[in-house]
């Protein structure tokens, strides 16, 4: 199945590097309040041991986005995955080769287009992007190429920022330009489309810190210094207490999670 490039996604290239170029520049006490998220004992391998006990242990996996990931290094590291991380941003992928030696791990790393992996088809257990299907209009798409590369059977697990959360409100008035970048999908349109591409939705659920801050300001307010304050000291409450934000509402917490199973 080929899909043509103009894919009405609200990101390019361009617009990854800048953040990954971004990002490689962030550290010291930024780096110290996202610790208590990775690691055996991070909140992102409790959130999966709650909602998908087993699952992922020694799985063939594939993350579609996967630049940088620090889900990948978990996943391998703690889960004994074989990881396979795609990604179109050459920056990226660089940065993300760099990591995985630092972090002494194996990944297998593609640069490419996600939507030009046809010799994969069918080699995969979990599909996972952590971040992805809220950059595109259309969720079939994503849909469409995660069945594709899943086995009979595989599973789908992924998760984008809960836009549905009252403090997109101050996401988008603090950084506007990047909120733009994203799209909300409600978890109705998000099942139709799954089930058009041969899914069953098993899980919806909520995790991560509240929502108060999603992206750095782009404009020097003081409503955007007080959100910045708030949002790392509910980072350091996770770091005294790891579990904290591993359930939340879906009218508070900064991140929505799905699970769904290949049915066809």
């Amino acid at each position: 199945m080929s899909i043509q490039k103009d894919n009405g996604a609200h990101t390019n290239v361009e617009f990854w590097d800048a953040q990954w170029n971004q990002r490689s520049a962030y550290g010291g006490i930024a780096s110290k309040l996202r610790s208590a998220d990775f690691g055996e004992k991070g909140a992102f391998l409790r959130v999966l041991n709650r909602h998908a006990p087993g699952l992922f242990a020694t799985a063939r996996l594939v993350e579609l986005g996967g630049a940088s990931s620090r889900f990948a290094i978990d996943l391998a590291k703690f889960a004994q995955c074989d990881v396979t991380i795609v990604d179109n941003s050459e920056v990226g992928i660089e940065i993300s080769k760099q990591l995985f030696s630092r972090e002494n791990v194996e990944i297998n790393t593609i640069f490419g287009d996600m939507f030009d992996l046809e010799e994969l088809d069918e080699t995969f257990d979990i599909v996972t992007h952590w971040g992805l299907m809220e950059h595109f209009e259309d969720p079939g798409l994503i849909f469409d190429i995660s069945a594709r590369l899943l086995k009979p059977g595989g599973h789908l697990v992924y998760s984008m920022p809960n836009m549905a959360a009252a403090g997109a409100r101050l996401w988008k008035l603090h950084a506007p330009g990047n909120f733009s970048a994203h799209i909300f999908h409600s978890d109705e349109a998000l099942d139709r489309a799954a089930i058009a591409s041969g899914f069953e939705t098993q899980k919806i659920f909520h995790f991560g810190v509240p929502l108060v801050r999603m992206a750095p300001a782009e404009q020097n307010r003081l409503s955007a210094r007080v959100a910045d304050g708030v949002h790392a000291s509910l980072l350091a409450a996770q770091l005294i207490s790891p579990a904290i934000w591993t359930s939340g509402h879906h009218k508070i917490a900064s991140t929505r999670a799905f699970i769904l199973k290949k049915t066809r």
